[in-house]
């Protein structure tokens, strides 16, 4: 499993604080958009892996090739549907992690732990650990976006662009990594259980308040992603 957490660590740097809104949009229009943000992919995950073996260059570049193919789909399936656009976006990262978990099982089962930067990485928790508040924030930024189109298209910034830079956005990246460390701690003292609490029950009295079906779209993507992922680094 080390090997696998360190590809979706990879994954999730370059899919998601790598990728610019224009990247994006790239993709969308022109399969050069697709094959850049896959040299990306593939930069990173050889980086984190530097200096390559022969199986890890050819794990690393497997890793390319199968993130332009399913990048490609979800781009035609996109052209489709391009309003409300959740289930496609789950879909997507499913087979991501899916074919991740596939090329580290069978072409990379095993690194060498002297290389310098995954000697620093070879702690599989540490892994877990960056891996869950990439997730939360920066691919969390992306799940309410979408789940706001989905949900909540006629909301003000139903259709606006969450990919570009504003302070609402950064604070919900924060709220949502407080709420995993809450979770987190929680393992260790009732306090983290009796402050998550407090927060939960302080947003749904701004929500019942506020009678907006995009906050409420936010709050529940919000705290359902960041609980859930919680969980499962506890469990992991």
């Amino acid at each position: 499993m080390l090997v696998f957490y360190l590809f979706l660590v990879a994954h999730l740097i370059a899919d998601f604080p790598l990728q610019t809104f224009h990247l994006v949009d790239l993709k969308r229009k022109r399969v050069s958009g697709i094959i850049i943000h896959c040299v990306i992919i593939t930069l990173t995950l050889a980086l984190l892996l530097f200096p390559l073996s022969l199986g890890e260059f050819l794990a690393v570049l497997t890793v390319g090739v199968a993130h332009f193919f399913i990048d490609k789909l979800s781009v035609l399936l996109h052209q489709k549907k391009p309003v409300g656009t959740l289930y496609l976006f789950v879909f997507d990262q499913a087979l991501h992690f899916t074919s991740l978990g596939i090329i580290a099982s069978f072409l990379l089962p095993s690194l060498n732990s002297s290389q310098p930067i995954f000697s620093l990485l070879k702690n599989e928790k540490l892994l877990i650990y960056l891996a869950g508040y990439l997730l939360v924030t920066y691919a969390g930024a992306i799940f309410t976006f979408e789940a706001k189109r989905t949900f909540a298209p006629n909301s003000p910034d139903g259709n606006a662009c969450l990919l570009l830079p504003s302070w609402g956005k950064y604070l919900a990246m924060i709220e949502r990594a407080a709420i995993v460390t809450l979770i987190i701690l929680s393992q260790y003292t009732f306090v983290g259980y009796f402050v998550l609490g407090i927060v939960i029950a302080a947003k749904i009295v701004f929500i019942l308040r506020a009678k907006d079906r995009a906050e409420t779209v936010e709050f529940i993507s919000n705290y359902l992603l960041a609980i859930i992922t919680g969980i499962l680094m506890i469990i992991l």
